[in-house]
C-alpha cells in the first residue's frame, strides 16, 4: 500500500475545485488551463465570499505564473481559510520573482506550521540569497514536518553553504520523513554545479559519519541511496562505496555505482568490474554506465563484459570498443536477439564518427529502422564526422516520413552550422502539416534561428493557431532581430471536445477512482486525484476507457528513478494528437507517484511516468495525477519493452 508518512512535508494539500462550482469559479479554471492571466476576473475572484473561489484564483495564478499576480496574492497570504492561504503561498513560490522574499520573512514568524512549511516551500523556489538566513533557522525546528521543508528548500535555493548546517541537524535527527529529505538535499547540493570541483568539500572529513549512517541496512531504501550518492559527492570516499556495491538490494547497489563513477577511477576496479555479470540488468547498464565516465578505460574491460550483456546493453559496449580503435567482428554477437537488424545498423552508425578517414561509409538509403536513422542522425552531429558526409545523410534522411527524424535532423544541421540547409529546412516545415508535425515547424524555427538565416515563413508561422508553432517561430524572429506580429491571444480550453464546465463535471465523478494496469510482470493499482489535476484525470480515465493504452511498451526505464510509457509510437515520441495544459500542484512526486511527461510547458498528452523513489526536484514542475497504492513490486520489475497489457478503470 501506499506509504502516507511520505506526504508529510506538506501536510496540507490545497483543495481544489469541485466540478459543481459556480460560475465564477469555472471562469477562473477556465482561463487557468487556457493559460490566460485575467486580472480583473483573477482579482474579483480572490475577494469572493466562497473560500474555494479564492483557492482557484490563486492556484490560477501560481499555474500562469504571472507576476501582476503578487499584488493580490499577498493579501491572501493572510485570509481567515487555511486552504486559502495555503493556495496564495503556493502560487507566490510558483511565480518564485525575488519581490516576495521580504513579504514572506516578514509574515513567517506569525504563521502556523501548515502554512510555514508552504511558506518555506516558497522561500526556497525564488533562489534569493537574502531567503538563505530564514531557512537556515528553521531547518533545526522543532517540528519535524518544517524541518522536511527547510532542507529541501535549501536544496532549491542552491547555496552549497547550507551543507554544514544540514549536516549538524542530520546527526541528530530521529525522524525518518526529516532525515531522508535532509540526505537528499545535501546530496543535491554536493552535486550541483557549484560543487563539481571536490577541492570544496575534501575538507570536511565531519560530514562522512552522518551520511554513512544512511546507508545501514535498518534504513529505508531510498534513504541509502540518496545517502549513496552525498557519499560520492565526498573525496576518499571509494572504499565506503565499493562495500555498498556488494549490498543485497541492487537499488543501494546501482547508487553506489553512479557514486564511484564521479571518481577518475577507484582503486577498486577488479572487485567492482564481476558487476558487469550481476542478475539483474539495471546494475549492468549502472556498469557500462560508469565505464563510460572512468578515464582512460582499456578495450579489454568491455570485451570482457561483452559475454553478459545482450541487446542495447551489449550495443553500448560494442560502439565503446570502437570508439577505443579496437578491431570488432560483429558478425554473430547480436545472434538470437529479436531485434538483430536494428541493433546491427544501429552499431554501423554508432561507429561512423570513429572511423579511419579512408574507410568506406554506409549509404543512408539502406536504413530501414527508424531507431538506427535517428543513431545515423546523432553520429552526424558528432563533429568527428567530416561535414561532407554528415550533410549528404541528413539531406537524405530529412526525406524520411517521419517527424521524429525529420526534426532531429533539421536540429543537426543548426548545431553543424550548416546555412546552406535553410531553404530545405523551410521546404520540409512547409510540408510538416498537422498536430503530430508541430515537432518540425518547431526544430525549423529554431534551426533557423541558430543559423542566423531569416525566412518569410517564419512570419507566417508566427501567425500560425498551433501555440507551440507560434511561439517557437516568435522567440526566431526576436533572436534575429526581426519584428514580431501581433500574437493572437491564446483560445479557450477545450479537451477531447469538453468546455471546462463538462471537464469538471466528469472530474467530480471520479473521485475514489482506480486505474488498475495489468501488465507482463504483474498488475499496479493507482489511485486518481481528480482534486489536483481534474484536466489530466479526465483526459487518463478516458484514454483507458477506450483501449487506449492496451499493448502500449514502457519505453523508458531509469533505475532509482522512473518507469515511463502509454506512447502511440513505443519510443517516447508520439502523443495522441492534443495536448493537455499543466496542471502543477502541492503533491509530492513519492514513490509510485504517476506524473505527466512533457516536452516543455502544457505539452502532456497520453503518456505516463511512475517514480521509483521520492523525487522532490520533480515537485512543482511536472503534474501528479494518480499515486500507484498497489503494485509496487511489479513498479520495480518492469524494464523496457514490458508492455500494458490490459488498463481498466473502476468508478466509485
Amino acid at each position: 500500500m501506499m506509504q502516507s508518512g511520505m506526504h508529510a512535508a506538506l501536510i496540507v494539500l490545497v483543495t481544489a475545485l469541485p466540478a459543481h462550482a459556480d460560475d465564477t469559479t469555472t471562469a477562473v479554471v477556465s482561463a487557468e488551463l487556457g493559460r490566460r492571466y485575467d486580472d480583473a476576473l483573477f482579482r474579483k475572484a480572490a475577494k469572493d465570499d466562497a473560500p474555494l473561489v479564492r483557492v482557484a484564483a490563486a492556484r490560477a495564478a501560481g499555474r500562469i505564473r504571472d507576476a501582476k499576480a503578487i499584488e493580490w496574492l499577498l493579501p491572501l497570504m493572510h485570509d481567515n481559510e487555511g486552504r486559502v492561504r495555503r493556495a496564495a503561498l503556493f502560487a507566490l513560490g510558483q511565480i518564485g520573482t525575488p519581490d516576495i522574499v521580504i513579504p514572506l520573512r516578514e509574515a513567517i514568524a506569525r504563521m502556523s506550521d501548515n502554512d510555514l512549511a508552504m511558506a518555506i516551500d516558497a522561500l526556497g523556489k525564488t533562489k534569493d540569497p537574502r531567503a538563505l538566513a530564514t531557512l537556515l533557522t528553521l531547518v533545526g525546528h522543532r517540528t519535524p514536518t518544517i524541518r522536511q521543508a527547510a532542507a529541501l528548500a535549501l536544496f532549491r535555493l542552491g547555496n552549497v553553504s547550507a551543507v554544514n548546517e544540514l549536516v549538524n541537524v542530520l546527526r541528530t535527527e530521529r525522524e525518518p520523513e526529516a532525515r531522508w529529505r535532509q540526505i537528499y538535499a545535501i546530496s543535491r547540493l554536493l552535486r550541483s554545479k557549484v560543487a563539481q570541483s571536490k577541492v570544496l568539500v575534501a575538507g570536511q572529513p565531519e560530514w562522512v559519519a552522518p551520511l554513512l549512517a544512511g546507508t545501514a541496512k535498518d534504513r529505508p531504501f531510498f534513504e541509502r541511496t540518496f545517502a549513496a550518492r552525498a557519499l560520492g559527492a565526498l573525496a576518499d570516499q571509494d572504499d565506503a562505496l565499493a562495500k555498498l556495491t556488494r549490498d543485497s538490494d541492487p537499488r543501494v547497489v546501482i547508487s553506489a555505482i553512479r557514486a564511484l563513477a564521479t571518481s577518475p577511477q577507484p582503486r577498486q576496479m577488479k572487485e567492482i568490474n564481476v558487476l558487469v555479470a550481476h542478475e539483474n540488468d539495471l546494475v549492468q547498464e549502472a556498469m557500462l554506465d560508469a565505464y563510460e565516465r572512468w578515464e582512460d578505460m582499456p578495450a579489454a574491460i568491455w570485451s570482457q563484459a561483452l559475454p553478459h550483456l545482450s541487446g542495447r546493453l551489449r550495443l553500448r559496449a560494442l560502439v565503446a570498443l570502437a570508439r577505443s580503435g579496437a578491431a570488432v567482428d560483429t558478425s554473430d554477437l547480436f545472434q538470437g536477439e529479436v531485434q538483430r537488424t536494428q541493433l546491427e545498423e544501429e552499431y554501423v552508425w554508432s561507429v561512423v564518427p570513429y572511423l579511419a578517414a579512408d574507410a568506406p561509409r554506409p549509404d543512408p538509403k539502406t536504413l530501414k529502422h527508424v531507431d538506427a536513422m535517428r543513431t545515423a542522425i546523432t553520429s552526424c552531429g558528432n563533429e568527428k564526422t567530416p561535414l561532407a558526409f554528415a550533410t549528404q545523410v541528413l539531406q537524405s534522411l530529412i526525406e524520411v516520413d517521419d517527424f521524429t527524424v525529420q526534426a532531429m535532423a533539421i536540429g543537426t544541421f543548426a548545431e553543424r552550422d550548416v546555412k546552406s540547409a535553410a531553404p530545405l529546412i523551410v521546404a520540409t516545415a512547409r510540408k510538416a502539416e498537422g498536430p503530430e508535425w508541430m515537432d518540425v515547424r518547431m526544430e525549423a524555427a529554431s534551426a533557423l534561428a541558430k543559423l542566423g538565416v531569416y525566412d518569410p515563413w517564419l512570419d507566417e508561422a508566427a501567425r500560425t493557431p498551433n501555440r507551440f508553432v507560434r511561439e517557437s517561430a516568435a522567440a526566431a524572429l526576436k533572436t534575429l532581430n526581426r519584428p514580431v506580429p501581433p500574437q493572437p491571444p491564446l483560445g479557450g480550453f477545450e479537451l477531447r471536445g469538453q468546455d471546462t464546465a463538462r471537464v469538471l463535471r466528469a472530474a467530480e465523478k471520479l473521485q475514489g477512482a482506480r486505474v488498475r494496469l495489468r501488465t507482463n510482470r504483474g498488475v499496479m493499482t493507482m489511485i486518481l486525484l481528480p482534486d489536483e489535476a481534474p484536466a489530466h484525470c479526465v483526459n487518463f480515465a478516458q484514454l483507458v476507457g477506450s483501449g487506449f493504452y492496451d499493448g502500449k511498451r514502457w519505453h523508458r526505464v531509469v533505475a532509482n528513478f522512473v518507469i515511463q510509457g502509454g506512447c502511440p509510437r513505443g519510443d517516447g515520441w508520439g502523443g495522441p494528437g492534443y495536448t493537455v495544459p499543466d496542471e502543477i500542484g502541492t503533491r509530492p512526486y513519492v514513490r509510485g507517484t504517476v506524473g505527466m511527461p512533457k516536452a516543455g510547458d502544457d505539452t502532456g498528452g497520453c503518456q505516463i511516468f511512475i517514480n521509483h523513489l521520492p523525487t522532490p526536484h520533480l515537485d512543482g514542475r511536472y503534474t501528479v495525477y494518480a499515486q500507484v497504492i498497489e503494485g509496487f513490486d511489479v513498479l520495480d520489475r518492469i524494464r523496457v519493452g514490458d508492455r500494458i497489457e490490459k488498463a481498466t478503470i473502476e468508478v466509485r
